[in-house]
């Protein structure tokens, strides 16, 4: 059988980068955890409103790298240790 987060119709790249969240009234720096074709994993230090649409920006870590500008929308908010945890869904809309 295989394990449930396995079963994802994209593979997941663990990343170790910082991240500014953008919403409507403010700004949030957090630390993407992990990264996939259709959202990202991102650690901050304080929650979220489900379904909350946001911004995010990513520096893009080489110079040839350009940054990493998304539209995304918070799909879960679960606090951790250290803060709370984000899983974030990148928005077609």
């Amino acid at each position: 059988m295989i394990p449930i987060q396995e079963q994802r119709d994209h593979r997941r790249m663990k990343v170790d980068s910082d991240v500014t969240l953008q919403l409507a009234d403010r700004s949030v720096a957090g630390t993407c955890v992990d990264l996939s074709a259709t959202g990202m994993s991102v650690a901050v230090a304080e929650p979220f409103d489900e379904e909350a649409l946001l911004v995010l920006h990513m520096a893009g870590g080489l110079p040839s790298l350009p940054p990493f500008e998304a539209q995304a929308r918070v799909k879960r908010c679960e606090p951790v240790d250290e803060g709370f945890r984000l899983a974030l869904e990148f928005a077609q809309d």
